[in-house]
């Protein structure tokens, strides 16, 4: 199996040597590793052309006058390869030796197990800071039937970008990266594969995401724009069969049908079905807290409360419930457990960028605004992503 790294870089001299030591100490060798320079400032396409003259693995390196951005980096990369396989890596992440080796033999396997065209493999993942070091937790998924994966990335993306092994074929038959999207590109990629094959997930912990200090709130709310961008091309009966397709009760996909739902902002529509789901006594945490944040965009703060009030009765830490009960409370005046509230979440999840806010700005005076707080949409991952600019 023939496979080439794509590698996108702008100013990327802090890192990218670690990252091309790492790829070129693959315990199973790359074909070629293609290197994109987005017009770096930095002195990146000096080290790169001394890499690659020291590099007994072909390294092939493409430079823009202009930066151009990652997607049409990224397609470049995938358009000039030899190989029938692409292995996606960032400029700052770091690859353990036995990647490529696990990725392949994991899909050779499921190949001779069944006829189905296996398009993806990836797997767990942990983070790393500016320094290398491994902040807590690993990030994990589980295999799942090549029917369910669609179902799942609609909910979700459990797909990290780099680490990631894809077939050269089928990125060219669903176009490539979107270079029209600023954010999730990656996700919309991902869903459009999950149309025509099946991924191959290892719980093998495989690669390092660094995470460097961003401006993470305004990155958030921009992907939170840019999930929207890309679920809009989907028609509501195509995502509710994908979900309802997965292995699992019906309730569990009816409550994650509602919350995206409301991350669509069809409101009503998902407060429907989550008052149905508890008339009928299925009172699932998450539905209630799904209920509460209906309650809340509508600006019924009081029944919003409530409804936090009620997960944490029965789930206690659950953190985002604790987050948007302390913001409530602050819009409502009522501040003697709040405080306890967001340091709670903030101890259940560390780097909870909402809880962070909201305890900064409960330390300012007087009552706050809605748009001052951060309000979490969904239920938090057991382990938090930090992101990056």
């Amino acid at each position: 199996m023939k496979v080439a790294a794509v590698i996108p870089v702008y100013n990327g001299m802090p890192y990218i040597k670690q990252t091309l030591e790492a790829l070129l100490n693959q315990t199973t060798p790359l074909q070629e590793i293609i290197v994109v320079d987005d017009a770096s400032t930095d002195g990146t396409l000096n080290m790169l052309l001394q890499i690659q003259r020291e590099s007994e693995i072909p390294i092939i390196i493409r430079s823009h006058e202009l930066n151009k951005g990652v997607s049409v980096s990224r397609n470049e990369g995938i358009r000039c390869s030899n190989s029938e396989w692409i292995l996606f890596m960032d400029a700052d992440d770091v690859a353990v030796p036995t990647l490529l080796e696990t990725h392949i033999r994991n899909l050779l396997l499921r190949q001779e197990l069944t006829d189905y065209r296996w398009v993806l493999a990836h797997s767990a993942y942990q983070q790393i800071d500016e320094n290398g070091k491994r902040l807590e937790g690993t990030h994990r998924f589980r295999q799942v039937g090549p029917e369910e994966i669609l179902g799942y990335q609609f909910i979700r993306n459990h797909v990290y970008l780099s680490g990631t092994l894809v077939e050269k074929q089928a990125v060219l038959d669903v176009g490539g990266f979107n270079v029209n999207l600023a954010y999730s590109e990656d996700w919309d990629l991902w869903l459009k594969l999950a149309r025509i094959g099946g991924y191959v997930y290892t719980d093998d912990l495989l690669f390092f995401v660094r995470r460097h200090a961003s401006n993470a709130s305004s990155l958030i709310r921009r992907m939170v724009n840019g999930e929207q961008n890309v679920l809009q091309q989907y028609t509501l009966e195509e995502i509710r069969e994908a979900i309802f397709r997965r292995q699992l009760p019906e309730v569990k996909n009816a409550v994650d049908y509602a919350e995206l739902l409301f991350r669509l902002n069809y409101l009503n529509e998902s407060k429907l079905m989550l008052e149905d789901l508890l008339r009928r006594n299925i009172a699932m945490p998450d539905a209630v807290f799904m209920l509460g944040n209906c309650y809340l965009k509508q600006g019924n703060y009081a029944k919003a409360r409530d409804a936090y009030e009620s997960v944490l009765k029965d789930t206690p830490n659950h953190g985002a419930a604790l987050n948007n009960k302390a913001a409530v409370d602050m819009l409502l005046g009522e501040l003697a457990v709040t405080r306890s509230d967001l340091e709670r979440a903030l101890e259940l999840h560390p780097g909870y960028i909402d809880a962070e806010h909201n305890i900064k700005r409960l330390g300012q005076h007087g009552i706050p605004l809605a748009d001052e707080l951060r309000f979490t949409s969904r239920p938090l991952r057991a382990q938090l992503l930090r992101y990056r600019g």
